[in-house]
């Protein structure tokens, strides 16, 4: 996989999953996992990616403290979708966390502007729903952080969504 689209997927898991990894190397379940996504994602372009975690506990502060953790890499054929619960203290093994949406699987589109155009561009955020996707996706996942992806990046996503939706039609 070309490496620049390689550095979106692990500088996202950095970013949100970089607790599991403390000051050494990553759990041998994060590297196996990161070997299968480079392989599902060979020559693909990587459009979004975005890692997190979900946990019973409001104050939950990294992914230490999450029940779940998921990560969604949108492609432009595709979506990419982990889900890694977390049991009595341990990471549930067993089959590929991994599951593939195609595009068309789309079902909803919708596009809210956080603020007035500015220097940033427009300030949209995505919201997207697919078949088989446990929960909409948003672009950016953080609706204040809507300057956090460029301008023409969130145009162009909502550009393609726009069309997939449409040829399912």
């Amino acid at each position: 996989m070309n490496e620049d689209e390689w550095n979106k997927v692990t500088d996202a898991r950095a970013a949100r999953w970089g607790a599991l990894k403390g000051s050494g190397d990553w759990p041998v379940w994060v590297e196996k996992l990161g070997a299968e996504l480079q392989a599902w994602l060979e020559g693909e372009t990587v459009d979004y990616v975005v890692f997190g975690f979900n946990s019973r506990d409001d104050y939950a502060v990294d992914a230490l403290d999450a029940t779940e953790l998921t990560a969604t890499i949108l492609t432009p054929r595709f979506v990419l979708h982990v889900a890694r619960p977390k049991e009595q203290g341990q990471w549930v093994a067993g089959k590929s966390p991994v599951k593939i949406i195609p595009r068309s699987a789309i079902t909803s589109l919708a596009l809210s502007v956080q603020a007035p155009t500015g220097s940033f561009g427009p300030a949209i955020v995505t919201t997207v729903d697919f078949e088989g996707l446990p929960s909409p996706l948003q672009i950016p996942a953080e609706a204040n952080d809507w300057h956090s992806l460029p301008a023409a990046d969130r145009v162009r996503i909502f550009a393609s969504l726009r069309d997939d939706l449409l040829d399912r039609s």
